[in-house]
């Protein structure tokens, strides 16, 4: 999954944020919302509980889960998990946002922060819990 959401991540960035697309080009960043959501579960609703159910952690919400992964050092920032979560839910929902190249522009904005969130992840994965 990851190497595909950087593989969209790359094509998004060539291709730039605009006023208008052709269909190839809304395809790309439709690929790469529906992979920037995805991540974003997968991190969030996957992998943090699993970390936490190794650690003997139990927290509640996804926020304390979040806030928690801060903490451990899991995570470089909750505020940014917290950002992305929200632009996820946009995402799926497609509400808040005037236009969807409005979402297109934040989901390429907050992709970067996302992989690295998930290279911070597994790294303290490999360090720290040794999987």
């Amino acid at each position: 999954a990851e190497s595909g959401f950087n593989y969209s991540i790359n094509k998004c960035n060539s291709i730039g944020v605009k006023a208008d697309y052709c269909f190839e080009e809304l395809d790309a960043f439709e690929a790469l919302t529906s992979r920037f959501s995805r991540i974003s579960d997968i991190l969030t609703q996957k992998i943090f509980p699993l970390i936490f159910m190794i650690l003997k952690e139990t927290p509640l919400t996804t926020i304390d889960k979040i806030n928690l992964a801060e903490k451990f050092g899991v995570i470089e920032s909750a505020e940014n998990i917290l950002a992305i979560r929200e632009l996820r839910n946009e995402i799926s929902h497609e509400y808040k946002a005037s236009n969807i190249f409005d979402l297109f522009n934040e989901a390429l904005k907050w992709s970067a922060v996302l992989l690295r969130e998930v290279q911070n992840t597994r790294k303290y994965i490999k360090d720290k819990i040794k999987i």
